[in-house]
């Protein structure tokens, strides 16, 4: 079966430049990522696109550091069309999150909402 997980990321307000990880729990019955993609909810103040994001599983690196930017994608843009399909991988239930960003949180928290296209056994 096919289905869509979501997961937020906050980073408080006053928060430090620095990286930031998160284990995003995709349950014991999802093996493969199908596909991702990004939204940010609350920018902290800070250009999203500046900010870096790397995705890892209990084997590798899923992803070197890339622009958050290269991961969001426009709300014009259908909703099956969103996600970054090119290089499924395979999971045991997480994915391992680490966001960097360049300055501190100000004025808001910095929210970034994960969106995985996932496959269960």
């Amino acid at each position: 079966m096919i289905k869509q997980i979501v997961s937020e990321h906050l980073i408080p307000i006053g928060s430090g430049a620095a990286g930031y990880e998160k284990r995003i729990e995709l349950g014991t019955e999802v093996n493969n990522v199908l596909g991702y993609y990004v939204l940010i909810l609350k920018n902290g103040g800070l250009i999203p696109e500046q900010c870096k994001l790397t995705f890892s599983n209990s084997a590798k690196t899923i992803f070197e550091p890339v622009g958050l930017g290269h991961l969001m994608v426009g709300q014009s843009i259908a909703i099956k069309d969103r996600f970054f399909k090119e290089e499924p991988f395979h999971v045991d239930g997480y994915v391992n999150a680490k966001l960097v960003i360049p300055s501190i949180v100000i004025g808001i928290d910095l929210i970034v909402q994960y969106v995985f296209l996932v496959q269960t056994k």
